[in-house]
This record gives structure tokens, sequence and C-alpha cells, in this order.
């Protein structure tokens, strides 16, 4: 007998870069839900519609979100100490919040620190 294991190619909370934007994955089941990180904006999608989404290297965690004189809204890495600017088209908060931070730039999620739990 043999089994064919077809495993996802994102799991919920990975971020992935599809069609030269990136998302954060929110949901997986027969359908995938996407979130854009730069407009919040969300959408399902098949998983065979998905094959050619690259998973990106990126950390999640908690930390404040503060407002600059300027009106820039910034995050600061808890371990690195660096600080970048918040890319958000949503309204976002100053205050504690979930923020995924990548090569391409600092984003608030819509998951919790740890994106897989549900």
């Amino acid at each position: 007998m043999t089994t064919l294991v077809r495993l996802p190619a994102a799991q919920k909370g990975d971020v992935v870069r599809h069609k030269g934007k990136l998302h954060e994955v929110i949901k997986v089941g027969a359908f995938v839900t996407l979130r854009d990180l730069e407009s919040g904006q969300q959408r399902r999608f098949k998983p065979k519609d998905l094959r050619g989404a690259r998973r990106i290297d990126a950390e999640r965690f908690e930390t404040n979100v503060e407002r600059m004189p300027s009106g820039e809204l910034t995050v600061t890495h808890p371990e690195s100490g660096a600080t970048r600017s918040v890319v958000s088209g949503g309204n976002t908060a100053v205050g504690r919040a979930a923020v995924v931070w990548t090569a391409d730039g600092a984003y608030v999620s819509a998951l919790p620190p740890d994106g897989s739990k549900d």
C-alpha cells in the first residue's frame, strides 16, 4: 500500500511573497486566507493557486508601536534594538502590537505574536 501525503506549502503565521507582494497566512483549510501586509486586505485562495508563492524569512514578536513627532509610526526590535518605520495601510494604533519583521520592513500583524496559535 502506498500513501501520498501532500503538505501545504505554507502554514498559519508564515509570511509569503505572492504576485510580488508580502502576505501573512491567516488560515489554512479548504481555502488559504492571505492578508496583504501593506494594505491589510484579506483574500481567499485555492491551495493550487498558491503554488508560486514563496515563503519569506520573518520574525514575529510583540513590541510597542510609537508615533514620532513627524507622525510616522515606528517599532523597535526587542533583541537588536533596531528601529524601523511601520508599513501599514490600515489604521494602526499606538501601543502593544504583534509585529512581522522581514528584510523588507516591519508590518503590524493580524495574528498574535505566536502566529501558529488559534
